[in-house]
């Protein structure tokens, strides 16, 4: 069954039926009871003031978290392995403290210390990331050099199938 459209429904009712409705909805309007517009009228208003309400200083220790995740990238070899994500985390650290918050832009300040956190993050990440590659490469040498050596000594009949 197909929907019937409310234009073709209200043209279709007959003029005092309009009426009735047209005084119902002005009634409603007029007496207050009209339950979702104040509803909504309480919302926008909510929200409005939401916005335009001040934001705090960010808490201290948002500055703290991101310098010791800075300093757990560094100490995990970030500055040789990811140093534009380092830098990045470096220089958001240095305008929130040399910017945002001497300009009391708190919000700007609060994301900006997020955004350094995460580039503190992912520099660690990567740098653990390089770390680990190297220690595969490193074995996989090592393991190379361990089959040289066996065929040297003991030739290639001497390595299992799978090794050879």
């Amino acid at each position: 069954m197909e929907p019937v459209p409310i234009v073709r429904v209200w043209f279709q009712l007959p003029y005092s039926h309009k009426i009735q409705a047209h005084t119902d909805i002005r009634n409603r309007m007029i007496r207050g009871n009209d339950m979702p517009c104040k509803v909504l009228l309480s919302l926008i208003a909510a929200l409005l003031l939401a916005a335009c309400a001040t934001t705090s200083p960010p808490d201290p220790s948002l500055f703290n978290d991101t310098e010791a995740a800075i300093q757990r990238a560094v100490n995990a070899g970030a500055e040789q392995s990811a140093p534009v994500e380092l830098r990045f985390a470096r220089e958001r650290l240095e305008f929130v403290k040399n910017t945002a918050m001497p300009n009391e832009d708190y919000e700007l300040a609060s994301w900006r210390l997020a955004e350094a956190q995460l580039d503190a993050q992912l520099a660690y990440v990567k740098a653990q990331t390089f770390m680990a590659r190297e220690s595969e490469a490193a074995a996989k040498a090592e393991v190379d050099r361990l089959r040289a050596n066996i065929i040297d000594a003991y030739g290639a009949d001497a390595l299992p199938g799978e090794l050879q």
